[in-house]
C-alpha cells in the first residue's frame, strides 16, 4: 500500500485539500464517537486499522473518480488483502447493526430484561 504522502502527491492541489478535509472529518468523527463511548484510554489496534481503512477507502474513491494524477499503481499487490479486510469489517458492522436493531425491537416491545406481562 502506498504511503499517504504518495497519495497526496498524486492529487491536484484542490483535490488534496478536499481529500484532507474528508479524511480529517471522518477521523474526527470516529475519534469523538470512541471517546464518548469508551474513552481514549481504551484505544486499540482495531481502532487504528479502521482509520487506515478510511485512508484506503478515500484513496480508492479518488482513484475511481480519476483524480489521482499518477501512473504509479498505488495499491499494488495488497489489493485483494485490503478488499478482504474491508469486506470483513463491513460484515462485522452489519452484524452489529442487526444486533442493535434486535435489541431495540426487544426494548420497544416491552419484553426486555425484567419485563413482566
Amino acid at each position: 500500500m502506498a504511503d499517504i504522502r504518495e497519495i497526496l502527491n498524486a492529487l491536484s492541489p484542490d483535490d488534496r485539500a478536499m481529500y484532507n478535509q474528508h479524511r480529517t472529518e471522518m477521523r474526527r468523527s470516529y475519534m469523538l464517537a470512541h471517546t464518548e463511548t469508551i474513552g481514549m484510554d481504551k484505544w486499540a489496534s482495531e481502532d487504528d486499522r479502521l482509520l487506515d481503512y478510511v485512508d484506503i477507502s478515500l484513496a480508492l474513491l479518488y482513484d475511481r473518480a480519476g483524480r489521482l494524477i499518477s501512473s504509479k499503481e498505488l495499491i499494488g499487490e495488497d489489493k485483494e488483502k485490503i478488499e478482504a479486510a474491508i469486506d470483513s469489517a463491513d460484515s462485522n458492522l452489519k452484524k452489529i447493526d442487526r444486533a442493535l436493531g434486535n435489541a431495540a425491537m426487544i426494548a420497544n416491545s416491552g419484553w426486555g430484561i425484567g419485563a413482566v406481562k
